[in-house]
């Protein structure tokens, strides 16, 4: 029996057009987001998201310190394969999932694209990339009640580099309450090494 695909995405483009008539107007994609999802048995999906424009937007960046090589020379961003409700006996457990994703750390970035009411993330998850990362890795989602928790072992290489440099795994754990009115508290954890010479 064929297994139905579903298909989604999100197209952004910025404009430019300054006011003086010397000025150059400027037009670019931001995000060419593609993504397909399919659940070949119950309780099991598989995804992959391509963004093409976002191997363009890493050549844009200029050296400013932020970010100078975040890895996505390839326009790779999601190959996930995951298991809703894994244990049965275990109902806290949610999911489990492997693959390429973005690491639950921080909040911003872990919003989808088409929640973000701006046309651009904070700035700590566009230029510090303290949010919005991608790794290879698996990770576990738990929940009782308001209350959800993350935690997950990476590479700690970043997106699209399939080889862990070192012998040190990187860990991250997120921890989300949402209280009464609305309220939502978190907080997040990352700790590892990267590359080969071990940098914290």
């Amino acid at each position: 029996m064929p297994v139905p695909v579903k298909f989604s995405g999100v197209i952004q483009v910025w404009a430019l057009v300054p006011q003086q008539h010397s000025g150059n107007h400027a037009f670019r994609f931001r995000r060419t987001a593609l993504r397909a999802e399919a659940e070949p048995a119950p309780g099991i999906t598989a995804a992959i998201m391509m963004d093409p424009a976002q191997v363009r937007e890493d050549d844009r960046t200029p050296a400013t310190g932020f970010l100078t090589d975040p890895g996505r020379k390839s326009p790779l961003q999601d190959a996930i394969i995951g298991f809703a409700n894994p244990f049965g006996g275990c109902p806290g457990v949610k999911r489990i999932q492997a693959g390429q994703f973005k690491t639950p750390f921080g909040m911003d970035g872990l919003r989808p694209e088409t929640d973000v009411d701006t046309a651009e993330r904070a700035l700590l998850s566009t230029k510090a990339r303290w949010s919005d990362q991608r790794d290879i890795g698996v990770q576990a989602q738990a929940g009782w009640g308001p209350r959800d928790v993350w935690g997950g072992a990476f590479n700690g290489e970043g997106q699209n580099r399939a080889a862990d440099a070192n012998n040190h795994v990187t860990g991250m754990a997120r921890v989300v309450w949402k209280a009464l009115g609305g309220c939502t508290v978190g907080a997040s954890y990352e700790g590892g090494r990267k590359g080969a010479q071990s940098a914290l």
